[in-house]
């Protein structure tokens, strides 16, 4: 099952709030109080019920709406979509269920679609917050086991629970070696019994003569009851007669009355007619005094206003105003048109200034001569290619800087390497002195000369690529990239150049044991001669790279100082020209002036603006002239729109005026003809209300009604009467039966003094049989042989009862166990595969199986070690407990299909576990659709906006 939409009427802070195109991975996002936990709270209690008022559950009843509940539209359940309502009713709500096919139901199919999941499981395994997330640590095997075992059949734990409480119930009742259970008990009785019935024989005949006596007084006490039962029945309708006598002594009175005045038929619709008569001539009474009004008002409004009597007055002047007017209004239009450009083009003129580095109330410059134009030229070229050569030689002198701080590094190398000179002097010494085989000098020097070459020269490669590489990293042009490439080729030369193997001495002749100097020591001496020429040599090349950068220095001093005077040069002239420091020869070409287009919008601008001054004028001429209207006419003289305006109202006003007076005219001979036609509506009215009056012999109007009134009052008596006589007639026999209704209550009070003897004499009846009860016990040792009998075979019952009853419970639970055995697949296992293969994803690979032993949740990390579940971290012990859920929820999917509801259950997860978290829940979204509920402000790093729902 997914949820398509949410549809909330009024729940905690939601109120008529719809949540649509809900996906199968759905993020809620919002902060603390955003109403997260409110409305996961909703779709609980849509699913399962509204918490009872007695439930220590949060209600969320709305505080600002009287409706409580809402709607999910669901899908993929097993009738296709449906539509689940839940709003305020009985204990936990009304719920409707509406299904595609148009079938509505209620609880038994909202069970059918959730497969009989509880609200209580679903809690467990569906949904969770921090908090629910960590019950999954109180879940062993066997707990494990059995919800697979209820959710693999009939989808419901409530199986196993029935099952049990059956086994439960029935060693309640036996127990093969029990004392207590009621079956134990009752065989117990029966025994007992049995002995009792068999001492019992011997006295049972005197006991059958006493019971037979017994037996004859029950039947007339019985007798005697039931002759006072129907006295007492004759009490009650006794009474019922008399709580009725005012009713029958009104039914009397009606009766006579009725007897005593005759009942003259009037016309049914008389007072109708009355009444409608007179309605209608209050109404025509009504229209003829508004027609008067009418009247009044349609003479008070043909008197002429101020305005149209100011117009009689001066209509020449205010005609020719008005004839005017389409003109300036024109001039109007006009002015503003111009002003408006004007501001645009003065807008323009700040902006061009700005793009041309002028300040906006700076003056244009003039265009430059030919001359001082090819000036700017020259300078802009020179400037050009003195910070050309300067960049070159900043880069030549940082590459010169590099090369001085290397070869420093070398000598301070080659200078720890080398010995002093009094060692290296009296070596020299000691060598000479020594009468070596040519040979033997030759071979070693060669010898010796190679591999110093080789470890010399290595290192020097290196250093050397090291640096071509570093100064080309710096240098962004053709040059650098150069020296990269010599670079990386040096630093592989020398790693080549330094891994060949040593190369091993000669053998030299044999020496003295006294002998200082052997072989390896004279191949030391000849290395230390060739430090010595090599330090020499970079000491000479140290100084060669120090004069380089002197050199440079000077050079980048002179371009400095040249490139400051072509500065001073250029910027005189632009000083004396009035060109701005952002003028450019050469960025707006030799034949271009960058200035012309603003000096002719300024033209423009002072064309336009002597045109407005001339419009001005005209329209003030025509504003002094049309003041004479001040008089009749309020406005803001000073504003020409608005003296405009109330020109064009005052024309409108005084045509209006004049044509209206022509139409009141027109109205009021109207209301003449109207006034005519109800004077006479009138009086036929009120001819026909006087034959009304003469058809039942009256004069007026009063008498009319007095005559109804008492013809109304007769005809309600009888209605009255009928009701009464309905009411009495089942009691009219026995009222005939009195004659008043003292007689009636002599009667009751006579039956009731007969009743009180009948149960006196009962009474003693059955004192007697009680005497004979009490002799009968005394013949009993341990009771009576019949009672003893009757009691065994009672006993004996109530013991079949509590054995069926027993055997009930035994094969009910025993066949629901069966059957959820036999109906179950061994699910078990491969959850705790999947859990573990989720760990692994989850802990990247640190913790690599999960089993289960007895009570305990174990884990395997990758190095083999074993832990318990309360060992772990906090966080990891989540991860597993997220991992044990969905592993469920995934191996029973084949069986029950419901949204998974996540509040927040990853906040003690780092950034690293919630990327693997969110990875996880995309996988299972696949088949299971998620809705996740959180305040993590970094959510929409991990899924697209499309699926984030801001709250």
């Amino acid at each position: 099952m997914k949820i398509k939409e949410i549809e909330i009427y009024g729940y905690g802070k939601w109120v008529d709030k719809s949540f649509t195109d809900i996906g199968s991975l759905q993020i809620y996002y919002g902060k603390n109080e955003a109403g997260k936990t409110t409305l996961m709270s909703f779709v609980h209690s849509v699913l399962f019920g509204f918490p009872t008022k007695q439930s220590s559950k949060l209600r969320y009843e709305p505080k600002e709406s009287t409706r409580y509940g809402g709607r999910l539209a669901v899908t993929d359940t097993p009738y296709g979509d449906a539509v689940i309502e839940r709003v305020k009713g009985k204990a936990n709500g009304d719920v409707t269920v509406t299904l595609s096919s148009g079938v509505v139901g209620s609880d038994e199919l909202l069970e059918t679609i959730l497969y009989g999941i509880d609200k209580k499981t679903y809690q467990t395994l569906f949904s969770f917050d921090l908090d629910g997330l960590q019950h999954m640590q109180k879940m062993n095997q066997k707990k494990l086991n059995r919800y697979f075992l209820s959710i693999g059949t009939l989808g419901n734990e409530q199986l196993l629970r029935v099952a049990d409480k059956f086994e439960k119930k029935a060693n309640e009742l036996y127990k093969p070696t029990g004392r207590k259970p009621k079956i134990n008990q009752k065989i117990r009785q029966v025994e007992a019994k049995r002995k009792q019935v068999q001492a019992a024989k011997e006295k049972n005949q005197q006991y059958m003569e006493f019971y037979q006596l017994k037996s004859e007084l029950e039947e007339k006490i019985q007798q005697s009851k039931d002759k006072r039962d129907e006295l007492e029945e004759k009490i009650q309708d006794y009474q019922r007669l008399n709580a009725n006598w005012n009713h029958y002594a009104e039914m009397q009175s009606i009766q006579q009355q009725m007897t005593k005045e005759k009942l003259t038929e009037l016309p049914e619709e008389g007072l109708y007619q009355l009444n409608n008569l007179q309605e209608r001539i209050g109404e025509i009474k009504e229209k003829i005094t508004g027609i008067h009004e009418e009247l009044l008002t349609i003479q008070k409004k043909q008197e002429p206003s101020r305005k149209l009597r100011f117009y009689f007055n001066n209509e020449t002047t205010v005609e020719e105003l008005l004839a005017e007017l389409n003109d300036i209004q024109q001039q109007a239009i006009e002015q503003e048109q111009l002003q408006v450009e004007v501001h645009q083009l003065e807008q323009q003129l700040i902006q061009k200034k700005f793009d041309l580095g002028l300040a906006p109330d700076s003056s244009i410059p003039e265009s430059l001569p030919s001359q001082v134009k090819q000036r700017f030229y020259e300078l802009e070229e020179l400037m050009k290619r003195v910070e050309q050569e300067q960049t070159e030689a900043k880069e030549k002198e940082q590459y010169l800087n590099y090369q001085n701080q290397s070869l420093f590094q070398q000598l301070d190398s080659l200078e720890q390497r080398l010995w002093s000179q009094e060692k290296f002097q009296d070596a020299e010494k000691e060598y000479k002195k020594r009468n070596l085989e040519e040979t033997a000098y030759t071979t070693s020097r060669a010898t010796s000369n190679q591999a110093l070459s080789t470890k010399s020269k290595s290192p020097v490669f290196l250093i050397l690529g090291v640096l071509a590489v570093a100064i080309g990293l710096l240098i962004h042009n053709m040059m650098g990239y150069g020296l990269i490439g010599i670079g990386i080729l040096s630093i592989v030369w020398g790693l080549k150049r330094k891994s060949p193997t040593a190369v091993e001495s000669p053998a030299t002749p044999s020496k003295t044991a006294d002998d200082e100097f052997s072989a390896s020591s004279y191949e030391e001496f000849i290395q230390q001669k060739e430090l010595k020429k090599q330090w020499r040599e970079k000491l000479a090349e140290n100084d060669q790279v120090t004069y380089d950068l002197n050199q440079i220095r000077e050079l980048i001093v002179r371009l400095e100082h040249e490139s400051n005077e072509l500065q001073k040069e250029e910027n005189g002239l632009r000083n004396e020209y009035g060109y701005p420091a952002s003028f450019s020869v050469i960025g707006s070409g030799m034949d271009a002036d960058p200035f012309q287009f603003i000096r002719e919008l300024n033209v423009d601008i002072r064309s336009k603006e002597k045109r407005i001054a001339e419009l001005e004028q005209f329209i003030g001429y025509w504003s002094e002239k049309a003041s004479l209207l001040e008089a009749v006419v309020f406005l803001d003289w000073n504003s020409l729109p608005s003296i405009i305006n109330g020109l064009v109202n005052y024309k409108e006003e005084v045509a209006n005026e004049r044509i209206q007076r022509n139409q009141l005219l027109q109205s009021e001979k109207e209301v003449h003809n109207r006034l005519q036609h109800w004077d006479k509506q009138q009086k036929e009215l009120e001819t026909q209300r006087m034959e009304l009056f003469r058809s039942i012999q009256v004069k007026d109007e009063d008498e009319f009604r007095k005559k109804y009134i008492l013809f109304q009052n007769l005809t309600d008596k009888k209605d009255r009467l009928s009701v009464l006589e309905t009411q009495l007639i089942d009691d009219l026999n026995l009222y005939n039966q009195f004659k008043d209704q003292a007689e009636l209550t002599e009667s009751i009070q006579k039956h009731s003094l007969a009743i009180e003897n009948m149960k006196q004499t009962e009474e003693e009846m059955l004192n007697e049989k009680i005497n004979y009860e009490l002799s009968m016990q005394r013949l009993e040792e341990g009771g009576e042989y019949s009672v003893l009998l009757q009691e065994m075979s009672i006993l004996e019952n109530e013991l079949q009862m509590i054995v069926d009853e027993w055997s009930s419970y035994k094969v009910a639970s025993t066949m629901i166990e069966r059957t959820l055995n036999l109906a179950k697949k061994d699910r078990f296992p491969q959850t705790i595969i999947d859990t573990a293969a989720f760990f692994a994803l989850l802990t990247r690979g640190n913790y690599q199986n999960v089993y289960v032993e007895e009570e305990r949740l174990l884990v395997q990390r990758k190095d083999g070690a074993l832990f318990d579940a309360a060992e772990l971290s906090k966080g990891t012990a989540e991860q597993l407990y997220v991992a044990l859920r969905f592993a469920f929820v995934k191996n029973t999917s084949d069986l029950v299909k419901l949204p998974l509801l996540i509040d927040d259950g990853f906040v003690n997860f780092d950034s690293q576990r919630k990327n693997e978290m969110f990875e996880l829940m995309n996988q299972m979204s696949q088949t299971t659709q998620i809705l996740y509920f959180t305040f993590d402000e970094t959510i929409d790093q991990s899924y697209p906006q499309e699926t984030i729902e801001m709250l």
